[in-house]
């Protein structure tokens, strides 16, 4: 009768899939001999022999749904255990096709004594066939890391329980093309407990089959991550340019989860790093609308006789002429981009730059004019190709405030991924072309932060006292401590934005969302930070270069410094596994469904920043007063130092004036004496050979 109720609980289902759950499948056995096939191999027609097509239909606006699970040829027989397998058959009612290689599971890895779940993880979905116009697939869930080997798990758990294995399925996480190519990840809830029995004809003692199994609901805990990035105002020990930036996540936690299993004190997630190669923002309009047509174009490099490239890598160096390779198109690009470029002198006869960081087509202006470039002590590389260019807008100065919104770096991201050949990484919003990384993780993070866990942030800033800014004296300060999780409260939200921001470790850019998102939820629910990793974000302001001519003599002109070069660490596929809940110090692990997210931090203006016009009156007047404030302080001693000094001078030049009359009298007579010795020799002989000579002295 109870087989009956779910057969019939399953086609109600089915026909009301629009819904978007995921229904709990058909336990399923095969009824083949095992030991003369191989699941893996079979073709999906002939699985789904019995299903009735009609109550699966098409529909755009469908979701996924698991129609079969399978424990296939469970067996201690060493014959057979090699079919082992756990399959999955899938009705995918919008046809869309499904990405291969980048679906998986959430299923449990590891039980306790009891037989409980202790942690979950993501297994890789295989998929092993699927009819011709996608509606129905077939995948395998294979093997995770070396740890994790589900024959091994199964008969671990059935040597434990009286021969039961036990499978927790949380969700299914796939991602599918939309019909503009682009790539949709959806985690659909499936939150299924599968607890096998017996075994299938021939792989136990028996040539029948005694296999059975029952399925049961698990909890499992759905959220909403939102991504948000703190930086600290001042640099950090790498250099001068380099900041620390704090990731994080918040999401919201239904306040009845954690009065039935307490207080969040764990949660674990996985994405994969990957760092974005020299992005540009700027101001200047004429600049941004010709780059755009170089944008992912190989403009050339520089090349370097006997000294280090110049913009070839972090670093760079040596000074010396330079020569560049051969160029295209490029030679119509009339603009570049030095970042931090110290001592920039222009026109047509000695052009150098002493000191620079990031560049952008370099080459081209090398190519153009006489450029000589010296000592490249700055961090930077050369930025070629570019593949992200931001317009912060026409206002004078705009690039010393702007910040690149998260959603505007992502879509950038994807729209130049699209023009560009090559391999393509898959996210979990969209595919993104391997070239626009500087580099990309061998392998996803997994992580599980504790409430425990801390974080800090180093903060090197100009000291705020008159002095410090009269003479650019910095000082260092750490956020030491910064807990890995920490709940918002309604302290919190009374506090200003900027310290909300600073007590939060949020950014700025993101405190209106996240009060809007507690006023929302407060009653019901619990929002929770996550923080989770801290990198290091680059920001360099940039000199714009643009090629020109005087009287017919081509010359490099310096335009202006509003923009700046940025590198950012992105987090691809990031997904949330598992959270850990403690009440009374006893501990529930809970799957989580959520779908995954590619969090890109927003872009942040350069911590120094040169304006473009030179009518700062407030800031000449500071100067002039702090001046005046420092001579009158210091007058008396300033007037001791400076009579000090030119009482000393004066007897310096007293001395200089004796030292310059004798050494005058000892060069004059040095002069004559060679004359004096030929005079003495001459009357010497004289006065032995002439008797008169004698008579008249």
């Amino acid at each position: 009768m109870k087989n009956i109720k779910r057969i019939l609980l399953s086609v109600f289902m089915s026909l009301f899939i629009c819904i978007g759950a995921f229904a709990t499948p058909k336990v399923y056995f095969v009824s083949a001999d095992i030991s003369e096939s191989n699941l893996e191999t079979t073709m999906i027609s002939e699985d789904l022999s019995d299903i009735d097509i009609a109550l699966y239909p098409k529909d755009e606006n469908g979701t996924f749904q698991v129609i079969r699970f399978q424990e296939y040829c469970y067996s201690e027989k060493p014959f057979y255990s090699q079919y082992y397998g756990l399959y999955v058959y899938l009705y995918n009612p919008t046809e869309r096709e499904i990405h291969i290689g980048k679906s998986s599971v959430e299923m449990a890895i590891e039980y306790d004594a009891k037989g409980d779940p202790v942690e979950y993880s993501k297994l890789k979905l295989k998929i092993c066939d699927k009819t011709a116009n996608n509606r129905f697939y077939k995948f395998k869930i294979l093997d995770g890391l070396s740890e994790v080997k589900l024959l091994t798990m199964a008969q671990s758990y059935a040597a434990a329980h009286e021969g039961k294995r036990r499978y927790d399925i949380s969700s299914f996480e796939l991602y599918n093309m939309d019909g503009s190519g682009n790539v949709n990840a959806i985690d659909g809830k499936f939150a299924q407990t599968y607890i096998y029995t017996g075994y299938a004809a021939s792989c136990g003692a028996y040539q029948t089959s005694t296999l059975s199994a029952t399925v049961q609901s698990m909890a499992t805990l759905e959220l909403k991550p939102h991504a948000t990035t703190y930086r600290p105002e001042g640099h950090n020990d790498v250099n001068e340019y380099t900041q620390d930036s704090l990731h994080s996540v918040w999401f919201s936690v239904p306040n009845e989860v954690i009065e039935q299993y307490g207080e969040m004190t764990a949660v674990k997630a996985t994405w994969l790093n990957a760092v974005l190669a020299p992005a540009l923002v700027t101001g200047n309009q004429d600049a941004y609308n010709a780059i755009l047509n170089f944008l992912g174009d190989d403009l050339g490099e520089v090349v370097s006789g006997d000294n280090t490239g110049a913009g070839s890598g972090t670093g760079g160096g040596g000074g010396g002429a330079r020569s560049v390779a051969p160029l295209s198109e490029s030679e119509t690009l009339q603009y570049g981009y030095l970042g931090v470029a110290n001592h920039v002198q222009v026109g047509n006869t000695i052009n150098f730059v002493w000191q620079y960081g990031y560049s952008f087509n370099l080459a081209s202006l090398l190519n153009y004019s006489s450029l000589f470039l010296a000592e490249k002590e700055f961090y930077g590389q050369n930025a070629n190709p570019l593949y992200l260019l931001f317009n912060s807008g026409a206002a004078e100065n705009s690039a010393d405030n702007y910040i690149v919104s998260p959603s505007e770096i992502k879509s950038k991201a994807i729209e130049i991924s699209n023009t560009l050949d090559g391999e393509k990484l898959v996210g979990a919003e969209g595919e993104y072309s391997k070239a626009i990384f500087e580099s990309i993780d061998e392998e996803y993070t997994t992580l599980e932060v504790k409430s425990d866990d801390t974080f800090d942030l180093t903060n090197t800033v100009v000291g705020s006292s008159w002095w410090d800014k009269l003479w650019g004296i910095e000082h260092t300060s750490t956020f030491d401590g910064i807990k890995g999780i920490d709940a918002v409260t309604s302290e919190h939200i009374a506090l200003s934005d900027e310290e909300l921001s600073s007590t939060l470790y949020v950014s700025l850019s993101d405190v209106s969302a996240l009060r809007e998102e507690y006023a929302a939820k407060a009653e019901t629910h619990t929002i929770y930070l996550l923080r989770y990793m801290v990198s290091d974000y680059f920001a360099q302001e940039a000199t714009l270069l643009e090629e020109g001519s005087t009287l017919g003599i081509p010359e490099v002109h310096k335009v202006d410094t509003n923009a700046y070069f940025f590198q950012e660490t992105v987090n691809l596929d990031f997904d949330i596994i598992e959270v850990k809940c403690t009440k009374y110090g006893v501990e529930t692990i809970i799957p989580v469904v959520s779908n995954p997210i590619d969090i890109f931090p927003e872009a942040t203006p350069p911590i120094e920043t040169t304006p473009d016009n030179n009518d700062d009156i407030l800031g000449l007047i500071l100067k002039i007063l702090l001046f005046l404030l420092f001579g009158s302080f210091f007058s008396p001693i300033i007037s001791f130092v400076i009579s000090a000094f030119f009482f000393i001078l004066k007897y310096v030049f007293v001395a200089i004036g004796v030292i310059l009359k004798w050494a005058f009298k000892i060069i004059v007579w040095l002069c004559v004496l060679p004359f004096r010795i030929v005079y003495g020799i001459i009357y010497g002989i004289a006065w032995v050979l002439f008797p008169g000579v004698r008579n008249n002295e």
